[in-house]
This record gives structure tokens, C-alpha cells and sequence, in this order.
């Protein structure tokens, strides 16, 4: 049989303080996880805990994107130029 590893949980209802031991399907290394809803929280709002944790990690496509325009400028970042060429004979 293959040893089972635990981890903490914080429930995911940030006005419920429960938390709870159980099987560690992240690797959890420092942080407990918050992406499951307590039993109290369940039976009481009827929210539903997915079967395996949220993916967070990006498609390759996404990561290109995000690296092509690592660079780039966003419009709202650029000084205007306030004077123009007519303005500098007054």
C-alpha cells in the first residue's frame, strides 16, 4: 500500500474559519489550500467542492502571447508630447 500524504485545509467561505485534515492532492509544500469548502459550508449554503484542484497553469499559446508582449509599452504608459511645433514661436 502506498503512503498517503495529508495536508491542512482552510475553507474556501472567507467567513468561515473552519479547517480540516485532509488527503493532499497539490503537493502542498508551506501555504494550506483554500480551494475547498468546509462540510458546514456545504450542507448549510449548498456549495459543492470540485473532485481535484483548480489548474492555474497556462496553455502554451498563453504563455507566448504574454512573452510577445512582455515588452511592449501599454498606450496609457506614454508621456504625451503637450507641445507642438506651431506653440514654440509664442
Amino acid at each position: 500500500m502506498a503512503e498517503q500524504n495529508f495536508v491542512f485545509h482552510i475553507c474556501k467561505n472567507k467567513k468561515c474559519n473552519n479547517g480540516w485534515r485532509d488527503v493532499d492532492l497539490t503537493n502542498a509544500k508551506s501555504r494550506p489550500p483554500k480551494w475547498k469548502y468546509c462540510d458546514e459550508c456545504c450542507e448549510r449554503y449548498g456549495f459543492v467542492n470540485p473532485p481535484y484542484p483548480p489548474k492555474k497553469q497556462l496553455s502554451e499559446k498563453q504563455k507566448e502571447v504574454i512573452e510577445k508582449n512582455k515588452f511592449q509599452k501599454r498606450k496609457k504608459d506614454e508621456i504625451p508630447n503637450e507641445t507642438k511645433e506651431g506653440d514654440k514661436d509664442e
